[in-house]
């Protein structure tokens, strides 16, 4: 009856911990060419979770999602996607040079997540946004 603990405070930040429980196995795994079926599994749930993201939001609150939300989730999608591609498309012996680019994103991932959760929390809308910049840059 887990349903039933649902609020909607807790919504958004389990779907978020979700997502950064995903980049933390990412990040343990990203070394192991075998599990990339299992990483590819794990990163398409994730990048969906992020596409309903913002529906998620408007039918929860009952309004659209502040900008800055929306700018570090269209932020994190391209993530995920960059991480997929990298996944899906990488031969065995191309791997090993393909780790360090991997394990970038991830990284930059993570900072994001964390950055998504600090938002969750706080009304600093500039603030934020100034964060998201140097984050998004390359």
């Amino acid at each position: 009856m887990w349903w039933l603990r649902q609020n909607k405070q807790t919504t958004l930040p389990d779907r978020l911990r979700e997502r950064q429980r995903a980049v933390q196995f990412l990040r343990r795994n990203s070394t192991l060419y075998r599990l990339i079926p299992t990483q590819l599994r794990i990163v398409t749930a994730a990048y969906r979770l992020t596409c309903t993201e913002e529906d998620t939001f408007n039918v929860t609150f009952g309004e659209p999602m502040p900008h800055h939300l929306i700018t570090a989730l269209h932020l994190e999608r391209d993530l995920w996607l960059a991480i997929h591609d990298t996944l899906e498309h990488v031969t065995r012996a191309d791997y090993g040079s393909v780790v360090p680019s991997l394990r970038h994103d991830l990284v930059t991932l993570a900072r994001l997540l964390a950055l998504q959760a600090e938002m969750h929390e706080s009304p600093l809308t500039i603030t934020f946004q100034r964060r998201l910049a140097t984050i998004g840059s390359p």
